[in-house]
């Protein structure tokens, strides 16, 4: 290897430690030093905001869909397609047809769930506050109702 190859191998080296002493020095987080949250901490003060997919039992108690009820589906991409599908020009239908699917999904994987039985679907947009240190409520402080949908009833 030449000495100007050496140097420039060096040089690279000592400008990745170089990067990742000075985020450690400074208690932050810089692309492309550190690629994962090693030191990083919650915003102390803020606002959140997320569309969820919202199932309702037979006695009107709302709940989150989750991993279980709506798999093989990604429950974290699941209401943004809804939310997309919502502001399609044939909305009625393309929803309808999706909710219809969705509480159909729900109810053959209640053996790995156990949920209880689904009477509505609800697409909800929720905006909460995080307090210092992240310590917030686990509920959103406000949502808005996207979209409904009632499921038929079936017999147990």
């Amino acid at each position: 290897m030449t000495k100007a190859r050496r140097a420039a191998a060096w040089a690279v080296l000592g400008s990745v430690v170089l990067g990742h002493a000075v985020c450690f020095a400074l208690d932050e987080e810089a692309w492309p030093f550190l690629l994962y949250p090693m030191f990083s901490r919650p915003p102390r003060a803020g606002e959140g905001s997320g569309v969820f997919v919202q199932g309702q039992d037979a006695e009107g108690r709302p709940f989150l869909f989750k991993a279980p009820h709506s798999w093989p589906l990604f429950r974290s991409r699941l209401a943004a397609r809804l939310a997309t599908l919502a502001k399609s020009p044939d909305a009625e239908a393309r929803l309808d047809e999706a909710f219809v699917e969705l509480a159909a999904l729900y109810e053959r994987n209640r053996s790995r769930h156990a949920g209880p039985r689904l009477t509505q679907l609800r697409i909800v947009s929720c905006r909460w506050s995080t307090a210092p240190e992240a310590l917030h409520e686990p509920w959103p402080d406000a949502c808005r109702v996207l979209r409904e949908y009632a499921v038929p009833a079936v017999a147990p």
